[in-house]
């Protein structure tokens, strides 16, 4: 298992959300990668050779189109967890049965550095507290809608200056003189994402807390002394 499942308690949602964690760490990837392709077209362009560049924007798009596709099918999969949520014999751990204050259980995580220190991060919270999974989930929804829209404008954009581009260098030119709004297309695009994928670790932690103890097993901060970093060995001079 990935390090951010929704740790169900059955074997039907176990199937769909390891699959809901797949997809949302793919989209991450795509992203990435998208913009390790347009650090390469930066790099490439002063240097005027032709087509070289171009071929890095159209990797950009091609991965910033799968990043989409693949919110998608991680949105496809939140309503599939909803759906399943919403069985009359689906009876998933309470994290107040198990955890008793999630705010707390939260900050806890917060303060150990498990969990960021961030509005998401206790939205989620708030979230799965006052309204449960499903509504945790509908938000869930809500934010990989918005990503994909920042997304679609990016792929956009950048498709259209690919489709221009040649000995000029109009990328790095337009990036560098802002003359054409593509950081910002970008940055709205990662920052939306980087608020979905810590709502999601958030709900993880929480229902992977809720499902260890819930099962017997060791809580998450039962064996956290056991991740100790090795000492630091200064070289011989």
């Amino acid at each position: 298992m990935g390090g951010q499942n929704h740790a169900p308690s059955n074997r039907a949602s176990q199937r769909v959300t390891v699959h809901t964690s797949r997809a949302l760490s793919m989209a991450i990837s795509e992203l990435m990668l998208g913009n390790v392709s347009i650090e390469d077209a930066i790099v490439a362009e002063p240097e005027c050779r032709y087509g070289v560049s171009r071929s890095h924007l159209t990797m950009a798009v091609g991965h910033f189109l799968q990043s989409r596709l693949q919110l998608e099918v991680f949105i496809s999969l939140c309503r599939e967890t909803l759906s399943i949520l919403d069985r009359d014999d689906y009876e998933p751990f309470l994290p107040t049965s198990f955890i008793g204050d999630v705010r707390m259980f939260v900050s806890n995580m917060v303060a150990a550095g498990l969990l960021p220190d961030t509005n998401a991060t206790m939205h989620a919270a708030e979230t799965l507290t006052n309204d449960g999974y499903s509504r945790l989930f509908c938000y869930y929804t809500e934010q990989a809608n918005e990503v994909s829209t920042y997304l679609e404008q990016l792929e956009r954009l950048t498709r259209s200056l690919s489709d221009r581009e040649g000995f000029q260098g109009l990328f790095w030119h337009s990036a560098e003189s802002n003359s054409q709004p593509w950081r910002q297309a970008f940055t709205l695009a990662f920052s939306a994402m980087t608020v979905l994928q810590t709502a999601f670790q958030t709900g993880a932690m929480i229902s992977t807390e809720t499902f260890l103890r819930g099962t017997g097993a060791p809580g998450l901060f039962s064996n956290l002394g056991l991740l100790q970093l090795a000492p630091i060995v200064e070289p011989a001079i």
